[in-house]
């Protein structure tokens, strides 16, 4: 295979067009502290309002404590007593909730 001057010369022009463009595009470290901004957040008022908020209630505790010992104390002492109707009503409450929303009628 034979390489003609004219196809070195079309590599050669498109080496340097592509250097060149390189070179242009560039940016000067002094130039580039210049363009570098920095991101910001602005959040609405009842965004301020949900962040104060989860703020005084995030140290909380999700178990009730005093509760949870109230009836430790009513199961070891035999004093815990259950109401079956109770039960059975939320058991098919829950199982009623679940069909409704999941579509299954």
């Amino acid at each position: 295979m034979m390489i003609s001057d004219k196809q070195i010369n079309q590599v050669v022009r498109a080496y340097t067009n592509k250097v060149e463009g390189a070179y242009k595009n560039k940016v000067e470290p002094a130039e580039q502290k210049k363009v570098q901004k920095k991101d910001k957040v602005d959040l609405s008022e009842q965004a301020l309002e949900i962040k104060k908020l989860q703020e005084k209630i995030g140290p909380l505790d999700e178990v009730r404590t005093d509760r949870v010992e109230k009836i430790k104390y009513s199961v070891d002492t035999g004093t815990y007593k259950v109401d079956g109707q109770d039960v059975a009503a939320k058991m098919l409450g829950r199982a009623y909730a679940e069909k409704l929303f999941s579509g299954n009628e």
